[in-house]
C-alpha cells in the first residue's frame, strides 16, 4: 500500500547526521511508474525540474504537468494543491472521485493534514486537496483515487472480451508523490533546479519561509558540512576574469560532498540559493585571478584547521553588494553573511597584501556560473 511505504523510515530522520538526514531524503525520492493510461494530474504553483544526469531536454523530469505516482516534483510554498483526472486519447471516462489523501511533511515529521473522501467529478474538474505548507521543506503526498471507466459497446450481435458491453468498470488506484516546497520560482543557474541539489538545499534550509532566513541557513549548514580541500582540486574550469564553468554533477558526485575549493564552495552555494527560489546570487572574486598576494587574518575554511593563509584571491557569493561566503569562519566574527564586501568582509579578510595591492573585486558586477553534467577535462 503507497501509504505505507512512502512515510516509512520518517521517524528515525532527528537521529540522523545533516548529510545523512540529505542523503535519507534523496535516497526517499523515488520515481513509481503509473499502471494505467489516464492521467492523475496534481494542480498548483509548480515548477520544472531536472535530473542532473545529462544535457539537453531529455534531462527534464518528466512527465510534465505533474502527474500523482511520479515525481519528484517541485511547487511554491503555501500554494493550494489539487488533483484532476484527464482522460489519454481513446479512454472513456464517466467519472472519478478522491477517497482520500495526506499530505507528511519532513520538517514537522508529521501530517500536516489529512482529506476525506469528495463528491465524483467529471474528467478534467479539479479536486481542492489542501494548502502546501510555508515553508522550505520535502513532502509525500499520499492518497487514493477511483475512476469510472466506460467500456465501448461490441459490435452489433456481440459481446466484447469480458462478456459486457457499453457498461461502467470502477478501479481504484493508490497514488504517492515527493515535492520539494521551495520559497518562489527557481532562477538562473537553477532555472530547471536538479533534483540532486534541492536535496540539500531543502533540507538544510527547511522551515524558512524567508529569502534572507534561507540564505543565512544555507551558508551555515555549508561551512558546517563541507570540506574546502586547499586548492588542490577544483570542479571548475574555463575561469576568467568574467566567468567560469562549474562541473555540478561530478561536483554532487564526490564521496565527501560538499568538497571543493572557494570557487566550488562560492558556486555551490548559488545553486542552493537559487534552486529554491531565494535570490540571484552571483559569483565574486577579491581579486583578479592573476593578482596582488594578500595575507589573511585568522580564518577556519570549511572542515579545516584555522589559521592565516596566503592567497591571491578568494571566491564568494554576492547580493547586491554583500557577501554570502560559506567557505570561511572568520576568528570572532564567524561565517560571513550579508556582510557589506568593502567594509566589514574586506578588513576582516585581508589582513594585509605582500608587498602591496588593492582590493578590487572582479568582475565589478559578479557572474552566473554555467553549470554541466560534464565531467571536467
Amino acid at each position: 500500500m503507497c501509504i505505507g511505504s512512502c512515510a516509512g523510515g520518517t521517524a528515525s530522520l532527528h537521529a540522523l547526521t545533516v548529510r545523512g538526514a540529505a542523503a535519507a531524503i534523496l535516497a526517499a525520492i523515488v520515481v513509481a511508474t503509473p499502471a494505467r493510461a489516464s492521467k492523475v494530474c496534481l494542480t498548483g504553483t509548480s515548477y520544472q525540474l531536472r535530473w542532473g544526469e545529462q544535457e539537453g531536454p531529455q534531462d527534464l523530469v518528466t512527465p510534465w504537468p505533474p502527474q500523482w505516482t511520479s515525481g519528484p516534483y517541485c511547487f511554491k510554498m503555501d500554494t493550494e494543491i489539487g488533483v484532476s483526472v484527464v482522460a489519454d486519447p481513446g479512454e472513456n471516462i464517466k467519472r472519478w472521485k478522491l477517497t482520500g489523501a495526506r499530505l507528511f511533511s519532513f520538517y514537522a515529521l508529521d501530517y500536516l493534514w489529512t482529506v476525506g473522501e469528495g463528491p465524483w467529478k467529471e474528467p478534467g474538474q479539479t479536486q481542492a486537496l489542501g494548502d502546501l505548507p510555508p515553508w522550505i521543506d520535502v513532502v509525500w503526498l499520499e492518497g487514493d483515487v477511483v475512476i469510472e471507466m466506460a467500456l465501448p459497446p461490441p459490435p452489433p450481435g456481440g459481446e466484447d472480451s469480458a462478456g459486457v458491453g457499453g457498461m461502467a468498470v470502477t478501479d481504484s488506484f493508490s497514488e504517492c508523490s515527493s515535492i520539494y516546497v521551495v520559497l518562489d520560482q527557481p532562477k538562473p543557474p537553477m532555472a530547471n533546479a536538479w533534483t540532486g541539489v534541492l536535496g540539500y538545499s531543502c533540507f538544510w534550509a527547511m522551515g524558512e519561509d524567508t529569502a534572507a532566513g534561507a540564505n543565512r541557513a544555507l551558508t551555515d549548514a555549508l561551512w558546517t558540512n563541507g570540506t574546502y580541500n586547499g586548492g588542490e582540486e577544483a570542479y571548475t574550469t574555463d575561469e576568467t576574469d568574467s566567468g567560469e564553468t562549474f562541473h555540478l554533477k561530478s561536483f554532487l558526485n564526490h564521496p565527501n560532498c560538499p568538497w571543493g575549493q572557494c570557487n566550488d564552495f562560492a558556486d555551490f552555494l548559488i545553486c542552493l540559493s537559487t534552486s529554491v527560489g531565494a535570490s540571484d546570487m552571483r559569483a565574486q572574486r577579491s581579486n583578479a585571478m592573476v593578482g596582488p598576494l594578500y595575507i589573511t587574518n585568522y580564518l577556519s575554511p570549511a572542515g579545516k584547521p584555522g589559521g592565516s593563509f596566503p592567497w591571491a584571491y578568494h571566491q564568494f557569493a554576492l547580493l547586491s553588494s554583500n557577501v554570502w561566503d560559506g567557505c570561511i569562519n572568520l576568528y570572532g566574527y564567524g561565517v560571513p553573511k550579508d556582510w557589506a564586501r568593502d567594509s566589514t568582509y574586506q578588513s576582516q579578510l585581508v589582513k594585509h597584501y605582500n608587498p602591496s595591492g588593492t582590493w578590487l573585486p572582479t568582475p565589478s558586477g559578479g557572474f552566473t556560473p554555467l553549470v554541466t553534467t560534464n565531467p571536467p577535462p
